[in-house]
């Protein structure tokens, strides 16, 4: 009972919910890749915030290093630095800097008017879904707009809710959004997620307190490695080479539940863990 407890403890205290096959996501913005915040930040920093990956449930930077990135869902798309102007987003080729960059083109999205998204269900969000209507591009957001999205042409569906935009000093909105069972990264019954390619992640101890083990399925040249709190805020970030276990040191890492994403040669996994304090 008392592990359950800390576990529920954990869980509530983060900004996510679970009803329903559902999980929350909220205050994501998305902006222009001048905003102000950024006024003082190096070229290479522009554009950390233009983009999103709703696989992984982070922000990606929207103009670099790939032009057209499959891990892209969302991209900045209209917009003027100096606004006010429309503003609003594409998984396709942006019309910002003369379509030089954009997403993987196969998210597609559609504008769900009367939707219900307080009382959103798995259910409800794929029957509403039109893909006869889907388009990768929408031209302007304004708050109170709810729109639904097939991730990647798979089936796995996100449901946005516009909560807020800002067009006098920034191009810029924010929403809060809800997510289907997720078949890029299946869950199974233990807890662990897998890979496209079938192969099994377990990070183990589970939860951990200080170092955790990542045992890889060979020896890899190559892999990258990063956590994600549940709110998709990156925490950490971490490169290795010629190894087939990766460790970590998070004892620095505050408790709660993370998500660890783990890229080796071309292959990308998945593994959930709770770290305690």
């Amino acid at each position: 009972m008392k592990k359950f407890n800390f576990l529920s403890a954990l869980l509530l205290s983060t900004s996510l919910s679970f009803a329903q096959n559902l999980t929350e996501v909220t205050n994501v913005s998305l902006f222009e890749h001048h905003f102000s915040g950024c006024d003082s930040c190096a070229p290479s920093d522009l554009g950390d915030s233009s983009a999103y990956d709703f696989v992984t449930h982070q922000h990606i930077n929207a103009i670099g290093p790939n032009s057209f990135d499959e891990n892209r869902d969302m991209v900045e798309h209209n917009g003027d630095p100096f606004g006010p102007a429309p503003f609003g987003f594409t998984s396709d080729s942006s019309s910002v800097w003369a379509n030089q960059f954009g997403g993987n083109g196969t998210t597609k999205y559609i504008l769900a008017s009367g939707f219900d998204y307080a009382n959103a269900t798995q259910e409800s969000i794929v029957n509403a879904y039109d893909d006869a209507t889907a388009t990768p591009w929408v031209a302007a957001v304004q708050a109170g707009e709810v729109y639904i999205a097939k991730i990647r042409n798979l089936e796995y569906y996100v449901v946005l809710s516009i909560t807020a935009t800002q067009t006098l000093t920034d191009n810029d909105f924010t929403f809060d959004y809800k997510y289907t069972d997720n078949p890029i990264v299946p869950v199974t019954p233990n807890g662990i997620r897998e890979d496209a390619l079938g192969t099994s992640r377990r990070v183990y101890p589970n939860p951990v307190n200080d170092v955790v083990n990542l045992p890889l399925d060979k020896n890899y040249s190559d892999i990258r490695i990063s956590i994600t709190n549940m709110l998709g805020a990156q925490v950490w970030a971490e490169n290795f080479t010629d190894r087939d276990l990766v460790q970590l040191n998070l004892g620095s890492l505050p408790g709660g539940v993370y998500m660890m994403v783990a890229q080796t040669d071309g292959a990308i996994s998945y593994s959930q863990f709770v770290k305690e304090d």
